[in-house]
């Protein structure tokens, strides 16, 4: 089965995948980048109001096959905002 490398961006941190993981295909790889995103999503709740988590999939040739970008952003309702407006 052909390797796939799944690179990991999280607003501070930029993770390259030197190693990989065999999947039967790209699809494949997608749908496990996306489980771990949605993972880091809820563990990273506590960072603060906003996230922007990124995987890029790359295959063996080091060709980019996709970039996944997942925003997560939590607000309080009824709370002013720095610039006075409710949110």
């Amino acid at each position: 089965m052909p390797l796939y490398f799944v690179d990991f961006n999280d607003g501070h941190t930029e993770m390259r995948d030197d190693v990989g993981s065999e999947a039967s295909g790209p699809d494949v790889a997608r749908e496990e980048a996306v489980r771990l995103l949605t993972e880091a999503a809820k563990d990273g709740v506590a960072w603060g109001n906003k996230q922007l988590l990124i995987a890029t999939i790359r295959n063996g040739a080091d060709q980019e096959l996709y970039r996944i970008m997942l925003t997560l952003t939590c607000s309080q309702l009824g709370q002013e905002t720095h610039d006075g407006r409710l949110v």
